[in-house]
């Protein structure tokens, strides 16, 4: 604990530069609740898919899945426009690596959902399916070597 309280106007500037709640707590060694609440009451709080900082930087060229799935949607946005609350956007040939727009379809939500929920493995946990391990296996062995 510092030997002088932080001033408001500071720890909302820590904010600002776009350190999280946590961080600012540290900083300032005051807890991280006030912080939040303090920011709050400024009214610049940001959502936690903004505030969210991810713990291991992504490659610009990774292919894992999230990253590819964050790639269409931007490429759907900058092409057609928001993607309208309740759909999703869909591979055609269910590769997430090909973006091409031809392979890009809109989908209602629960269509997609229905889509991807048949088949031999469905009732086997996702992790356990076997090529999802044999994708595991070689997404980790290319990030492990960087």
């Amino acid at each position: 604990m510092p030997a002088f309280a932080p001033k408001p106007n500071e720890v909302i500037a820590l904010y600002k530069e776009g350190l999280s709640t946590r961080e600012v707590a540290d900083l300032t060694g005051i807890g991280k609740t006030a912080v939040a609440k303090l920011v709050k009451e400024a009214g610049v709080s940001r959502s936690k898919r903004v505030a969210a900082k991810p713990t291991v930087p992504h490659k610009p060229e990774s292919t894992h899945w999230r990253t590819m799935r964050n790639r269409s949607r931007k490429l759907w946005i900058e092409t057609y426009g928001e993607i309208q609350a309740g759909y999703h956007v869909h591979h055609i040939d269910e590769d997430p690596t090909n973006n091409a727009l031809s392979n890009l379809e809109l989908v209602e939500a629960r269509k997609h959902v229905s889509k991807h929920s048949r088949g031999p493995e469905y009732h086997i946990p996702r992790h356990k399916r076997t090529a999802r391990k044999a994708y595991m296996k070689k997404y980790l062995k290319e990030y492990q070597r960087g």
